[in-house]
């Protein structure tokens, strides 16, 4: 939860660090954080290179990790430390992303050079439009998988149609808001739509394809893709579908993918087994493991009730995204194991790629 006093995450480089190490954590007090860290463990004193202030600095700080997740596990040298192999210009970057979607976040540079490179960022709320994030961070991820990037595989020309349907029209029209959803790169205003569009989707009695489709786009954005990436993964999948390579295989192989998310899948699928999403169950009522349930309905029950506990708690929608990859494997024909099976292969992936 985050606390009322506004405290600090912070970008820490030293002289003595491997090229391309930061340490990213969070304190109350950044002068007193470095005395702290000038000890004899490290033989050189720790330099400032970005702070980020906010009141919401605990869940900033989780932000931030958990991006850096998105692109790869290994990227954190120990899971107890804050030492990141990330340059400090990407880990910067990562900062005006959670900066997006935490209000009162307040960024200061104190490395010169990167004053001069970020200048034109510290003047806009969201990224200009002349300096895509595309590519950005890794520059590997395009070139990792053939194909898609988040690759939902047989459901991506689905999402994309829904996106000029006029239920989402309508939604942007009651949000009055006057950009189409192909210029929208604020994540903030996209939960927005997704939010108004959940509202209509219960009203009509609707599946959530609509709202799903959304938060399919929103993980785009937070990737540093475009709108642009999505329509051509969708069209993708499209032209692939005729050779059967999304079907799902007799046997699994160590090359083949059932139904892909990319570098979120391990995270999600440890989301699923985690304490919290149990807990809810329990208050459910419900005591089936969440991998034996296959209810599309009863799923979609826990996903409200987890989503109500996130807002609640002020937490990052990990749990809630989690529960609704599962959802969309239950909804292609596959299994909580087919999940399991693409979240070890991804591991795998990294680990071989790291």
């Amino acid at each position: 939860m985050a606390n009322k006093d506004k405290g600090y995450v912070y970008i820490f480089t030293n002289e003595s660090f491997r090229d391309g190490w930061v340490k990213i954590g969070k304190t109350k007090n950044v002068k007193e954080r470095l005395k702290q860290l000038d000890n004899t463990s490290c033989p050189l004193p720790f330099d400032v290179y970005a702070t980020m202030r906010t009141s919401k600095y605990e869940d900033a700080e989780a932000l931030v990790h958990e991006f850096i997740s998105h692109f790869n596990n290994e990227l954190r040298v120990r899971p107890n430390r804050e030492y990141f192999k990330v340059s400090p210009e990407e880990a910067l970057k990562i900062f005006f992303q959670v900066k997006r979607v935490i209000e009162d976040a307040e960024i200061d540079i104190f490395d010169e050079k990167a004053q001069k490179l970020f200048k034109s960022k510290l003047s806009q709320s969201s990224y200009p439009e002349e300096e895509s994030t595309q590519n950005s961070f890794p520059t590997s991820v395009k070139e990792d998988f053939e194909g898609p990037r988040f690759m939902n595989k047989k459901v991506l020309p689905n999402y994309f149609a829904k996106f000029r349907s006029e239920l989402t029209s309508q939604a942007i029209a009651d949000l009055e808001l006057s950009t189409p959803i192909s210029e929208i790169r604020d994540v903030k205003t996209l939960i927005r739509i997704r939010e108004r569009i959940k509202d209509m989707e219960k009203i009509r009695k609707y599946h959530g394809t609509h709202s799903c489709a959304i938060s399919q786009l929103i993980e785009y954005i937070e990737n540093g893709f475009t709108y642009q990436d999505f329509e051509y993964d969708a069209n993708f999948v499209k032209n692939k579908k005729g050779e059967k390579l999304y079907e799902k295989p007799e046997v699994k192989t160590e090359d083949s993918f059932v139904f892909v998310s990319l570098k979120t899948l391990p995270r999600y699928l440890s989301s699923l087994k985690g304490g919290f999403i149990k807990e809810i169950m329990a208050s459910m009522k419900i005591t089936s493991n969440i991998s034996d349930i296959t209810d599309l309905s009863i799923l979609e029950q826990i996903h409200s009730e987890i989503l109500k506990k996130e807002k609640a708690l002020g937490i990052h929608h990990t749990y809630s995204c989690a529960l609704n990859q599962y959802k969309q494997y239950i909804e292609n024909g596959y299994s909580f194991a087919d999940m399991e099976h693409d979240a070890n292969m991804v591991k795998t992936h990294n680990k071989l790629s790291s």
